[in-house]
């Protein structure tokens, strides 16, 4: 046995052991996120960035990318500009990508969108019932949300594939 592991380069027992830490750490998330596909999104009156409260998800029959996030969150930002590249490329429509901040106020929100040039609408859930309700877990979190209103996919943390994903979706 000593042999084997003597054969094995450091750096790939390294990669695996955080490969697996990081797999233990992310398996509730992915079966939580799992269990929510197909569940209705759960309605509820959300704070617009003008200081006016609006039902979501919309009932308008369309399709709609809900992203829960804060202003602090690094993975965040990073989320959002790809999804403003996405949206500047014309491959999204700014109308049905929504962030949805956790708590925090407007005016914040407001700023923050601003000062990093994000053409999409901001929400913010000031109480958090919302993300409670999805068991938001960690930032940024997707849904996309289909014509009826139910969670067709979700997914917690930066994915590879999702703007991709998101840009299928709305087609």
């Amino acid at each position: 046995m000593k042999d084997l592991f003597g054969k094995i380069p450091w750096s790939l027992l390294l990669t695996l052991a955080l490969f697996a830490y990081v797999l233990y750490r992310r398996a509730p998330d992915v079966v939580k996120n799992y269990q929510l596909e197909q569940q209705e999104f759960p309605a509820r009156q959300l704070l617009t960035t003008e200081n006016s409260q609006i039902s979501f998800p919309p009932k308008d029959g369309q399709r709609a990318v809900a992203l829960f996030w804060t202003t602090w969150c690094g993975p965040c930002k990073l989320e959002m500009d790809r999804l403003q590249k996405s949206i500047n490329a014309n491959k999204l429509a700014a109308s049905r990508v929504h962030a949805v901040h956790i708590g925090g106020s407007a005016i914040e929100v407001k700023a923050h969108m601003l000062k990093h040039g994000f053409s999409f609408p901001a929400l913010v859930d000031t109480d958090g019932l919302l993300a409670s309700a999805l068991e938001v877990t960690m930032t940024p979190s997707l849904f996309l949300i289909d014509e009826a209103g139910r969670i067709n996919w979700a997914s917690s943390g930066l994915g590879l594939s999702d703007v991709w994903r998101i840009e299928n979706f709305l087609k």
